[in-house]
């Protein structure tokens, strides 16, 4: 998960949960992920891709 801020950290804004599946290992500055819709009843309705690291944040936002 890319962001597990008191457990809701990956919810973006309520639209859905973005998890982190490693880095691309052509090249590490990119992010492999995959994103739940919020309106998906299970994971095969998941969005795979890759998103730039400058994107995301780790860290917890108060």
């Amino acid at each position: 998960m890319l962001n597990d801020c008191n457990l809701r950290g990956n919810e973006l804004n309520n639209q859905g949960i973005l998890l982190s599946l490693g880095k691309d290992p052509t090249n590490p500055k990119w992010l492999k992920v995959a994103y739940i819709p919020k309106e998906a009843k299970d994971t095969s309705k998941a969005i795979y891709g890759v998103i730039h690291e400058s994107q995301v944040s780790f860290e917890c936002e108060e």
